[in-house]
């Protein structure tokens, strides 16, 4: 990928967050690279978050759509987990699956939606 032909599908805070976000890109047979903070300034790839997901122009509506598509997923998962109380004692929030305390899944992981 030549820097020219790159554009910023999405930004963001956390280093972690683009790589997932790669991850998904991946998943669908997309190319994608993960710049961080050094390269601001780098070209016409500036942007206040620290760390930009580019990929190629022609890729890029198809990225998008992707990137909205798991985005939706995921609130939609999390909005259908419940506060709960985990077997350990410790109260995890709505939208947890995973206990913070021992890192045990949520009960209703394995019931049908």
């Amino acid at each position: 990928m030549h820097p020219e032909e790159l554009v910023i599908v999405q930004a963001y805070e956390f280093e972690d967050e683009a790589h997932l976000a790669r991850s998904v890109l991946d998943a669908e047979g997309i190319d994608s690279k993960v710049l961080g903070s050094e390269t601001a300034g780098f070209g016409s790839l500036t942007n206040e978050a620290s760390f930009q997901l580019v990929v190629r122009k022609d890729l890029y509506e198809r990225a998008k759509q992707i990137l909205e598509h798991a985005a939706q997923e995921q609130e939609e998962e999390e909005e259908a987990i419940p506060a709960w109380k985990c077997e350990c004692g410790a109260e995890v929030d709505e939208g947890f699956a995973i206990c913070w305390s021992c890192g045990k899944p949520w009960p209703g992981a394995g019931s049908p939606s």
